[in-house]
């Protein structure tokens, strides 16, 4: 099958892309710099690189940054990234994550594991940043266990 075109003429779209590819080492890198922003209280930094420039959150910044301030550790992971896959002129990208959480009111510890999930436009002639650039749409990391620390 013949690649669709970029918007420049004589352009291709960018297509998938296997896990190892630079691609996907970036949108690694991206899910590191959210993490370290959630780990160091910058919030805001963290929020815009959800797309949409924080709008994908579906919240304002004080909601989104809400949900982490609960925490008194917030120890998150990156793992691997799947391989990329391109449709309707998007990249996707799964890269999983494990969080290790401690509330600070109600004293309770939990495992989550998931992935966070990316995408950007796989036009190579995309001069915006916000579409060009991985950007999350979504971050699925549930509870695997929890305890209630006694100590």
């Amino acid at each position: 099958a013949k690649a669709p075109e970029a918007a420049s003429p004589g352009k291709k779209m960018l297509g998938d892309e296997p896990a190892n590819s630079p691609s996907a080492i970036a949108a690694k890198q991206t899910v590191d710099r959210y993490f370290d922003f959630i780990r160091a209280g910058d919030y805001d930094k963290a929020y815009v690189l959800w797309g949409d420039r924080g709008g994908d959150t579906r919240g304002t910044l004080k909601a989104f940054s809400d949900g982490f301030t609960i925490y008194s550790v917030y120890k998150p992971v990156t793992g691997e990234p799947t391989a990329i896959k391109m449709t309707d002129g998007k990249q996707y990208i799964l890269v999983t994550a494990t969080i290790d959480v401690k509330n600070r009111k109600k004293g309770t510890t939990a495992h989550r594991e998931g992935v966070v999930m990316l995408r950007r436009s796989a036009d190579p002639t995309e001069t915006d940043p916000e579409k060009k650039e991985w950007r999350i749409w979504g971050v699925d990391i549930r509870v695997k266990n929890w305890s209630v620390d006694r100590g």
